[in-house]
């Protein structure tokens, strides 16, 4: 599974640097310094592509791969969805959008749709999503409550001098969402 539909004409694509949209896209996003880590996104995408191997690329697993975020289309953003930690039942989840498509809830839309794929999971039993934000970004902090998740303490004092704030979802919180939708 190369491809998850997520909403209408959004969808996400496993990342691949032989694909011209994917290359573009790391080079795009690392042009942006404010959301580019200190390696950019394209040794990030190698790495995980290296890292997880082509069992991951063939097995249609979502989890341990980056993608591209496409919205009709286009490529607008990366997605990484971490590997299992098993000991807790959770995932990690990095998102970045070029910017001029923030602002357009694509980023909310792209993070609750693949943390409601995640958390139903019942092969994998995830219990729970997680995101490390920086500090200083708001917008992202809004986006990632607007996602449904919160601030969950624990991640904030043991990143804080990080600069990042811990936000996560868990099955409970899903649960209680989808019996008020």
């Amino acid at each position: 599974m190369n491809r998850v539909n997520l909403m209408n004409d959004l969808y996400i694509d496993k990342m691949d640097v032989t694909n011209e949209d994917h290359f573009w896209l790391a080079r795009e996003l690392d042009r942006d310094e404010s959301i580019c880590g200190e390696n950019g996104y394209l040794w990030s995408i190698e790495k995980s592509l290296n890292r997880a191997g082509r069992e991951y690329l063939s097995s249609g697993n979502i989890y341990g791969s980056p993608y591209a975020i496409y919205y009709d289309k286009n490529p607008i953003g990366y997605l990484e969805i971490s590997k299992i930690y098993e000991s807790i039942k959770a995932v990690d989840i990095a998102y970045a959008l070029l910017p001029q498509y923030r602002g357009n809830g694509y980023a909310c839309v792209t993070l609750k749709s693949i943390t409601e794929k995640i958390l139903l999971d019942i092969i994998n039993d995830i219990q729970r999503v997680m995101l490390q934000i920086d500090i200083e970004n708001i917008k992202s902090q809004i986006v990632a409550t607007r996602a449904g998740f919160i601030d969950d303490g624990l991640s904030l004092r043991d990143h804080k001098a990080q600069g990042y704030i811990g936000y996560q979802k868990t099955k409970g919180i899903l649960m209680r969402e989808r019996h008020f939708m």
